[in-house]
């Protein structure tokens, strides 16, 4: 009975399959709040792709996953899904947007990159697939992403969003 406890003990401790859980990272100084989705297929021995959905102008986590819920898909391709959230803009009236209004020196670029790492750590990410897309704000700062982070992004998508003449000149 004592074997049967500790071997079930154990499979509770490492099982990753299908759960959502609620997370958070200290970035520079703040609080900031994902949700991460690991599919039922995960067992940890091997590298999955990442991918990040990011939620439109003064959206949420939750209002995001209401209209891209992609845990099924997830589920299906074998990826790990997160939805991360927007900090407060303070320069306007505390919409959670992806891209502060200036004068700013917010840039949730870096946030990005903190969540890579921080996931590359807890988790088999291949980190040659990580992607991004997005709704709207969302899929302009996944355009940013893709950009900036050429690096470590592999590729994004973009809904009801196109590219700023500023993001495509820098």
């Amino acid at each position: 009975i004592q074997l049967l406890a500790i071997t079930l003990l154990c499979f509770i401790s490492f099982s990753y399959g299908q759960q959502t859980l609620e997370e958070t990272i200290i970035h520079d100084g703040n609080t900031r709040e994902y949700t991460i989705y690991i599919p039922a297929s995960y067992q940890g021995t091997s590298v999955v792709p990442l991918l990040f959905n990011f939620h439109g102008g003064s959206g949420d986590i939750a209002s995001q996953i209401a209209v891209s819920d992609m845990r099924p898909i997830a589920d299906t391709a074998g990826f790990i899904l997160v939805y991360p959230q927007a900090f407060p803009d303070p320069n306007d009236g505390g919409s959670t947007n992806w891209t502060h209004k200036q004068p700013t020196d917010h840039d949730d670029i870096y946030f990005v990159e903190a969540m890579i790492d921080e996931l590359a750590s807890e988790y088999m990410i291949d980190q040659s697939r990580v992607y991004g897309c997005g709704y709207s704000n969302g899929g302009e700062f996944s355009f940013e992403l893709a950009c900036r982070l050429s690096d470590r992004i592999a590729g994004i998508g973009v809904v009801a969003r196109s590219m700023y003449i500023e993001t495509f000149d820098a």
